[in-house]
């Protein structure tokens, strides 16, 4: 919160526009929701994409959430081929 509040008129605006985007289920649910924006203007409901460049924004946050997975991939990754490795050397403990 002190991040966006320390941000100055444009500045905060393009952010939120990122952290909607990094926030979203998935980024193109992300990208849905920004062409009906009604949070920017009050009283009317724009097309974020037609009215702001914020190509910027939609890149920086693909590849926040492609990190995001890979991270989570790399974690699972680890912990099955640890428990893997753990089985199999308590099975070789065991065998005659």
């Amino acid at each position: 919160m002190e991040r966006e509040i320390s941000f100055r008129t444009e500045q905060g605006l393009y952010y939120s526009y990122y952290k909607h985007l990094t926030n979203a289920e998935s980024l193109s649910q992300g990208i849905l929701e920004l062409e009906k924006d009604n949070l920017t203007e009050h009283l009317n409901t724009i097309n974020i994409w037609q009215r702001f460049n914020i190509y910027q924004e939609l890149a920086l946050a693909a590849v926040y959430k492609v990190r995001k997975f890979s991270l989570r991939l790399s974690i699972l990754h680890s912990k099955v081929y640890s428990t893997s490795k753990a089985s199999l050397r308590s099975f070789d403990a065991y065998s005659p």
